[in-house]
């Protein structure tokens, strides 16, 4: 049968065919894969199709963020710096949507720059919005997507893109509802109706509880008012009873002062009678305090010439210390002169063995003079040593050449070590530069880098990762074509090479410090071929 023509229709009756919010045209350029490129999308279903990496999810990502949305909705990353393309400083997305009748249309245009924002801040301020060719802000933007277009890019149910289809097959039945509810009509009709009779049913629920509550509370206010009279009747009866106490203590004070009085009284007369005996005892004791005054002042005479003996005897005990000081002098330097007078014996028998020493090696020396060669026996010696240095001098010059040339390949050797540990430096540099700035955009992946980096010698096998920083690309292109292809989570990964260590990975960090890890095992560190789901010829 004859095959069917497509009709194709008119500009002007693609124009009235649109929607109002129909995405008419998508713009991008430098835009993660895309270096400059233009969609036109059809009025009705458009799918995209095509192989793994070829920029089906980037075009998705692209909508997203040109209608305001933040990268945080895509899933994929927090910074919308990091969809820039690899090797570029400036990105644009500009997409045109269809308008209401009669209306001017209108094209959102976005403008990421790498320059501007900062790494503290996930990359605010580095976007600049024009709707129209005028400049404005995001929140103007998403003002006309969401109340002229209806178009809510933060639901699920009419935007669900690759990485968040977790998050969406999670709802409940009754969160899809809502989502749904609000997906249905751009006055969200349905939706306020909804939350308004699940307040309703909350407050009904409320009002009964809040009955019952009451008639509790005021139960338990009289029980606690009748707690209150009996506690009021209690301190009635200690304040009579505090009066009472302090009229007794008035009258004990007092009873006391009688009491103190009449004592005072007894013991003024007592003071009296002493007085006067004490005059009759002072005038007894006159005649013997005057002996005793006599007896005091021979006592004084007494120790003083007794003083003055202890004088004299000390005198006489330094005198004779001094002497017996001088004799132990005396004795010590006659002491002394023995034994420099032995010294001197010594010394001078030692001087006669000496002498007799070198009168033997004198001897000696005449006999060896005797036994000495002759002047010409010694000139011809001389004579042939020269001759043996130089035949033997190229030898020599060649021996110190070969020296020389190992010398050079010596230092060649340890210039090429230098250079080796430099670039071992460099890379190590790099690797951990590289770590600072993926841990300071993820810190928790850097919590567990760190962890495992101090547990190393608890572990069974080496543990290699995360991979973003192992792997090293030599181009820049070949950096751009693996953050294109590698899923982000993967790259988060670690590598273990048994089933224990990754147990205790997951027990230790997940577990116990509540902290998001990825892991790949690989048996003993070795990687085995994968079957092929396609044969050479279909490839």
């Amino acid at each position: 049968p004859p095959k069917k023509k497509r009709m194709s229709l008119s500009q002007h009756d693609k124009a009235h065919e649109y929607k109002p919010g129909s995405i008419r045209r998508i713009k991008l350029r430098n835009f993660l894969t895309y270096g400059h490129v233009e969609f036109h999308p059809g009025p009705r279903l458009n799918m995209v199709v095509g192989p793994n990496g070829t920029g089906k999810s980037t075009i998705l990502c692209a909508i997203c963020l040109g209608l305001g949305g933040e990268p945080r909705l895509l899933g994929r990353a927090d910074d919308a710096r990091l969809f820039i393309m690899h090797e570029q400083d400036l990105a644009e997305i500009e997409i045109e949507v269809a308008p209401f009748a009669n209306e001017e249309s209108h094209t959102f245009r976005r403008t990421i720059d790498r320059n501007k924002g900062t790494d503290a801040g996930r990359g605010k301020g580095s976007s600049t919005w024009y709707v129209n060719g005028t400049k404005t802000t995001a929140k103007q933007v998403r003002e006309i997507v969401t109340t002229k277009y209806h178009i809510s890019i933060d639901n699920l149910c009419t935007f669900l893109p690759q990485d968040r289809v977790g998050n969406f097959s999670g709802f409940t039945a009754q969160d899809l509802l809502i989502e749904t509810e609000k997906s249905l009509s751009g006055s969200k009709h349905l939706y306020d109706v909804h939350m308004r009779l699940i307040q309703a049913e909350k407050d009904l629920s409320k009002g009964g509880n809040e009955t019952e509550r009451l008639a509790e509370r005021l139960q338990a206010l009289e029980v606690e008012n009748q707690r209150l009279e009996r506690e009021k009747e209690r301190m009635e009866e200690r304040e009579k009873a505090l009066y009472d106490l302090q009229l007794l203590e008035k009258k004990i004070a007092w009873m006391q002062f009688d009491s103190l009085r009449d004592e005072c009284m007894v013991l003024k007369d007592a003071k009296s009678a002493a007085k006067a005996a004490y005059k009759e005892v002072a005038a007894q004791l006159q005649p013997l305090e005057q002996t005793h005054a006599v007896l005091a002042s021979n006592r004084q005479l007494a120790e003083a010439k007794v003083r003055t003996v202890d004088g004299e005897v000390k005198l006489a005990d330094r005198e004779l210390n001094k002497h017996h000081e001088k004799a132990e002098t005396h004795f010590y330097a006659l002491d002394d002169t023995l034994a420099e007078l032995n010294q001197v014996d010594t010394d001078m028998r030692r001087a006669q063995r000496q002498v007799e020493v070198q009168k033997e090696k004198v001897q000696m020396l005449e006999t060896q003079m005797a036994d000495h060669p002759s002047k010409a026996d010694v000139e011809q010696a001389v004579e042939e040593a020269k001759q043996n240095y130089q035949a033997s001098k190229p030898e020599i010059i060649k021996t110190r050449n070969e020296l020389g040339r190992t010398k050079g390949t010596v230092h060649e050797i340890r210039e090429q070590h230098r250079q080796a540990m430099d670039r071992l430096k460099k890379i190590q540099d790099d690797r951990a530069i590289r770590r600072e700035r993926i841990f300071h955009r993820e810190p928790k992946l850097g919590q567990v880098y760190q962890w495992i980096e101090e547990n190393r010698k608890e572990f069974r096998r080496p543990v290699w990762g995360p991979i973003m920083c192992e792997v090293t690309t030599k181009t820049k292109n070949a950096a751009a074509f693996l953050e294109n292809h590698v899923p982000y989570n993967l790259l988060k990964t670690f590598v273990v090479e048994c089933r224990e260590d990754e147990q205790f990975i997951y027990r230790e960090v997940r577990e116990k410090r509540n902290l998001p890890v990825n892991t790949i095992l690989i048996r003993n560190g070795k990687l085995t071929d994968r079957p092929c789901l396609y044969s050479d010829e279909k490839m």
